[in-house]
């Protein structure tokens, strides 16, 4: 339009012609824009539920870390028993037993050198099923570190919970299994 009035208008020049007075954008079948607009919200949808899903397994599984689900904690644990490339030496283990009659809970520590610190394994019988138990070990001057958590009653018998704690295992002076609240239920001298 804004052409078609320059080419009427009283005095127009011809150069008008050559230069159009508003630029033109070349114009898309209106299918192909609505197409294309559908398309583009259809992948924002599907972009989205993706998001809400991976934030959904993402709180879920921090959740379930949270709440101390003990076959999480074994899984990380389990991979601190590598050992560094070159020749192995034989693993050195050492093993503590201790138990407390007013609790009824008995226990075993093995503990092994790292060289980040010690490599525990552990088991312990009679705590109530469903109960939260913590391994710490307590080194000079009170110093304390966890070593292992796990849930009574989610093993079988005779099953070793692994474990580590960045003390070398000259430094532990002994362990004790606390419950969830903080109850010591049991101490193992080393």
């Amino acid at each position: 339009l804004v052409a078609r009035a320059a080419d009427s208008a009283p005095g127009s020049l011809p150069e008008r012609h050559a230069v159009p007075a508003v630029p033109t954008m070349p114009q898309a079948p209106e299918g192909g824009v609505l197409e294309r607009l559908l398309h583009q919200a259809a992948t924002r949808r599907r972009r989205g539920w993706r998001l809400h899903l991976v934030g959904a397994a993402a709180s879920l599984t921090f959740i379930t870390a949270a709440a101390g689900d003990s076959r999480l904690a074994a899984i990380g644990s389990v991979g601190s028993q590598a050992t560094p490339p070159g020749p192995s030496a034989p693993t050195a283990w050492r093993t503590f037993s201790g138990s407390d009659p007013t609790t009824g809970i008995s226990a075993s520590v093995k503990v092994s050198p790292s060289a980040w610190g010690s490599v525990l394994q552990m088991s312990a019988k009679g705590a109530p099923a469903g109960m939260t138990c913590r391994l710490q070990t307590v080194g000079p001057g009170g110093a304390r570190a966890d070593g292992a958590t796990w849930r009574a009653g989610r093993y079988p018998p005779g099953a070793t919970i692994p474990g580590a704690v960045a003390m070398s295992p000259g430094a532990i002076e002994h362990f004790e299994i606390l419950a969830g609240n903080g109850q010591k239920l049991v101490t193992v001298r080393a």
